[in-house]
């Protein structure tokens, strides 16, 4: 019992096994028509273009049993309207156009929308393993369809399912959810469909052809372009719309771009006929300076003129009123540059054509090799026109100096030669001046740097004539006693031949007179020496008795003032023993009026004295301010020094 239930078990899960097997092989999906591509092995999106027809296939596919019947089903299919429609299922007559796997399938039932159709069949054949065929779709993407991505795709959930048969068993599965991508790709088309000029279609207009030629009468100013696509989905852009014309040929370009940016161009070269006058001519041609072998058909005049000449007028004249001169040179001032000097005349003909007047005018190089400016370290040297040699000196310690020249043509050349050091005496510098015209002029600098100058001021030797000097060079100061004379020889000796000595205060000479001698050496430090004057004794000796004999007086009369000093105290004291013997019996008052009569005297004779003195005192004044004078002569003649 057990056993049977087992076995019951093991027959009904096979049965259920089978079963759910074929239920997974009974669904269909979408796929092209060669079966490339399928909804597990398509790209993301299948590329196409506009125009296009593609085929799609409702396929069974997984099939792995044999002696299988296909017996029913129905397909169903979606697609967007806006990028596709469907044509047909073969010719929209399912019945004689079905390519399918299964010859005796019949469509039993049609269902279409705008975008979607369903197909319901009936069929006995067997189905092959592998992939099978049930129906196929043709389908056109429209002309009009946006560029992108777009769908066919076949949906679950339908009322009807596939079956297949085995045996006695019929088993029915819906389909899968598949779908097929497509990518709408950019159109390429880049061509004009028409081409026109003011409404006029050209003349064996060619989409194809990309260069037209026309002629257009003078008279017409402009022309109206006008070009339409052939793909409303390219642009174009250019000379489209209202064009100016010029005389002559006139180049227009009408560029087409495809939907996917692939560039096409048609050039219009349309010649406007000119009858205007093309003669762009001279008539004549003059300088102010210098001729010129005119020749209207001659273009180019080679002309030299004096460096002297910095301006050249030119005189143009038309041989066509009609024509004009590209800048005016009916009477034109030109500056000239030294050397080549390139003056163009361009003439332009009433049609706009151009000729143009070469003249090469050679103005001479200067010549001028003078110097404007010499300078030795930064001062100035005085130049004259026609001097090339120059002298300039500079103390012993300069043993360098800067030499600097200044033509006086800019464009001059300036050489000097180089000076490393200065010798002692004379060194001479060579200034060479090149003019622009390769003349040249040779200056000569002379430049003396000075010998060592000496700095000795002394003397050698220094005489007075009648009187002896114990001169040595290096004393400054001396005293000498002469005799009454008002001015001394004085006999001087350099030890440097070229110091100068000069003598001061040798006039007039008095006792305390200063002479002044001063020694000035070659660099001017100097040396001075100093002789104090003083006179004979005969003058000193008649001061001396002067002086002594105002002494003697001065001694005797304090000798007589002493005496007399002396005898009035002894007279004085006499009289005070006589009053003091008499006052022994006079009365107190009487004692006391004698003593104030002595004091009285007493006073008379102290200032009798004090005269005295004041006048000895007088003398002594004298003879120190005699000694005072001695001391300012010793003064001034330090202050002198």
């Amino acid at each position: 019992m057990k056993k049977n239930k087992a076995l019951i078990s093991i027959i009904l899960a096979f049965i259920f096994f089978t079963i759910n097997v074929y239920a997974e092989s009974l669904g269909y999906y979408l796929s092209n028509s060669e079966l490339k591509y399928n909804y597990d092995s398509a790209p993301n999106e299948i590329m196409v273009k506009r125009g296009d027809y593609i085929y799609v296939t409702a396929v069974i596919n997984n099939v792995n049993e044999s002696d299988l019947i296909l017996k029913s089903g129905n397909v169903t299919v979606r697609w967007e309207d806006k990028y596709m429609e469907l044509v047909s299922y073969k010719d929209n007559t399912f019945y004689s156009t079905l390519q399918s796997d299964f010859p005796s399938i019949v469509v039993n039932e049609e269902a279409k929308t705008n975008n979607k159709i369903t197909v319901s069949y009936k069929s006995s054949d067997l189905v092959k393993t592998g992939i099978n065929k049930i129906v196929e779709f043709k389908f056109h993407v429209l002309e009009n369809a946006a560029k992108g991505t777009t769908k066919i795709y076949e949906m679950d959930g339908e009322t009807k399912a596939t079956c297949l048969k085995n045996e006695e068993e019929v088993n029915c599965a819906n389909s899968y959810n598949t779908e097929l991508k497509y990518k709408i790709q950019s159109s390429d088309v880049n061509t004009l469909s028409s081409l026109k000029i003011d409404g006029k279609v050209i003349d064996n207009f060619n989409e194809n052809k990309k260069e037209y030629l026309l002629n257009i009468d003078e008279k017409k100013e402009s022309i109206n372009i006008e070009a339409i696509e052939k793909d409303s989905k390219s642009s174009i852009s250019g000379d489209i719309g209202t064009r100016s014309l010029q005389y002559g040929l006139n180049t227009f370009n009408i560029v087409v771009t495809s939907e996917s940016g692939i560039s096409n161009t048609y050039t219009l070269k349309v010649t406007r006929l000119d009858g205007r006058s093309k003669d762009n001519t001279l008539k004549n041609l003059k300088l102010s300076s210098g001729i010129i072998p005119f020749k209207s058909n001659i273009n180019e005049y080679n002309i030299s003129v004096k460096n002297e000449i910095d301006t050249v007028t030119i005189i143009a004249t038309l041989n066509d009123p009609k024509a004009k001169f590209k800048e005016d040179f009916s009477k034109k001032e030109i500056d000239l540059i030294e050397g080549m000097n390139k003056v163009a005349i361009t003439v332009i003909a009433e049609n706009g054509t151009e000729n143009t007047y070469t003249i090469n005018i050679t103005r001479e190089l200067s010549n001028n090799n003078t110097l404007k400016e010499l300078t030795v370290n930064d001062e100035k040297i005085k130049l004259n026109k026609n001097d090339f040699l120059y002298y300039y000196t500079v103390k012993n310690d300069v043993d360098t100096i800067s030499v600097k020249a200044l033509a006086t043509d800019n464009k001059a050349i300036v050489e000097i030669d180089p000076v490393t050091s200065l010798s002692v005496g004379e060194n001479e510098v060579g200034i060479r001046v090149t003019a622009p015209n390769g003349e040249f002029v040779n200056y000569t600098l002379i430049i003396t740097r000075e010998q060592l100058l000496s700095s000795n001021s002394k003397l050698l030797n220094l005489e007075i004539v009648g009187y002896k000097l114990d001169f040595k060079s290096d004393v400054e100061y001396y005293d000498l006693k002469i005799n009454d004379e008002d001015e001394l020889e004085i006999i001087t000796e350099t030890e440097d031949e070229k110091a100068v000595v000069n003598i001061e205060g040798n006039k007039n000479l008095v006792n305390g007179s200063i002479i002044k001698i001063t020694v000035k050496a070659e660099d001017n430090s100097h040396t001075r020496y100093f002789i104090t004057i003083e006179k004979s004794k005969k003058s000193n000796l008649l001061l001396l008795i002067l002086i002594l004999l105002m002494i003697l007086i001065l001694t005797i009369i304090i000798i007589i003032l002493i005496k007399r000093n002396k005898k009035r105290k002894s007279i004085q004291k006499e009289k005070i023993t006589e009053v003091s013997d008499n006052n022994e019996s006079m009365p107190y008052n009487e004692n006391e009026q004698a003593l104030n009569i002595d004091e009285e005297k007493d006073a008379v004779e102290k200032n009798d004295v004090t005269i005295s003195l004041d006048e000895a005192n007088k003398v002594l004044d004298n003879n120190e301010e005699k000694a005072d004078n001695k001391k300012n002569v010793t003064k001034k003649r330090i202050d002198l020094e």
